[in-house]
């Protein structure tokens, strides 16, 4: 029979016992609460980084060209006066200094132009400036009859006829010029005087430099970054170079698919699975719209609800003995999509402009 001691002994034994469990595993799941945090922190920052570097392009693009638009609506008294030639001319070399003065410093601007309503001008008449690269300088360029291809050649004059038709100021998506190739994103404004439409202004983004600068992305040991707008389009990722126009990415939302609907991620991750494997994603709306994302495979990233992590002995159908595959992807790229590709809209959606 044991004595009141050793039962005692035997109850204290016990209850430390399972006070060392708790606290153990309340240690355990507040250094993983730890390292989640640590995560969503760590891509949600990796955006907003990129986010503060390429936004400034979208925000100083939209300033000149309302400068410029309003510039107009000052200059000119009576929209009659555009049907002189010579008075165009005059307005023209205004506008044309004014527009080269404070573009020609913003890294990934690849043109500006200015197009006058064909009815009052008579005839295809402004300008269209362009370059390859913020290594040269921009270089006059053929002016595109919109009248005579009419609206129905959405491919050529998309960026007239749509400012035209809502009467507002907006970003076009990503499309590929139809005259050098480049792949680029537009802010048009139309421009009105006393309530009748006189011309469009215009600035162009290369769309290659965003692809340049998100390509370069990196998180942890596979993560990278790519451009969406929601579920439905994806404008650029590692995946789309070098595969057939109607590129699919199979994005399968596990957790968090509501924060698509916000500007940004925040503090917060989203959890999918691509080609098979959980993926974390972050991301943050530039000002056109446009998401930047970068994400990592879940292996990759530490804390819980990312579900296999690296563990020596960890099993899972993407290891190998335990240990993580690399996402197995068609090459990453640090460039854009060739005219084609863009993303799981199919090619036929694309329009060439100008």
């Amino acid at each position: 029979m044991q004595t009141i001691r050793s039962r005692f002994l035997t109850i204290i034994c016990g209850v430390s016992l399972t006070l060392s469990m708790v606290f153990g595993a309340l240690a355990v799941i507040l250094v993983d609460h730890d390292e989640t945090i640590i995560a969503a922190r760590t891509l949600n920052g990796q955006a907003a980084h990129v986010y503060t570097t390429l936004n400034p392009i979208f925000i100083q693009s939209e300033d000149i060209v309302h400068y410029i638009g309003n510039t107009i609506e000052h200059e000119v008294k009576d929209p009659q006066e555009l049907r002189d030639k010579a008075y165009r001319d005059r307005l023209e070399d205004k506008i044309r200094r004014s527009f080269y003065n404070a573009i020609s410093g913003i890294d990934g601007v690849q043109g500006y132009y200015l197009h006058y309503n064909e009815d009052i001008s008579g005839t295809p008449d402004g300008f269209w400036y362009a370059r390859r690269n913020s290594r040269y300088d921009f270089t006059i360029q053929p002016i595109t009859p919109v009248k005579a291809y009419g609206e129905k050649a959405v491919n050529r004059t998309n960026w007239y006829y749509r400012p035209l038709r809502t009467k507002q100021a907006q970003w076009l998506e990503p499309y590929i010029n139809g005259n050098n190739g480049v792949r680029m994103i537009t802010y048009v404004m139309p421009i009105f005087v006393k309530g009748q439409f006189v011309a469009v202004a215009g600035v162009d983004i290369d769309f290659n430099v965003l692809c340049d600068v998100v390509g370069a992305m990196k998180a942890y040991q596979d993560g990278y970054g790519f451009l969406f707008k929601d579920g439905q389009t994806v404008y650029f990722h590692p995946d789309g170079k070098g595969i057939e126009p109607d590129f699919n990415p199979d994005f399968m939302i596990l957790q968090n698919g509501d924060l698509l609907q916000r500007s940004a991620t925040e503090q917060k991750l989203i959890h999918y699975e691509y080609k098979g494997i959980p993926m974390a994603l972050a991301f943050t709306t530039f000002r056109n719209g446009m998401k930047l994302a970068i994400t990592a495979p879940a292996d990759d990233l530490p804390g819980p609800g990312h579900y296999n992590r690296r563990r020596p002995g960890f099993d899972h159908p993407s290891c190998e003995g335990g240990r993580p595959h690399r996402p197995s992807f068609a090459g990453y790229q640090r460039s854009c999509p060739p005219p084609g590709p863009r993303g799981i809209r199919p090619a036929s959606d694309l329009y060439r402009s100008r």
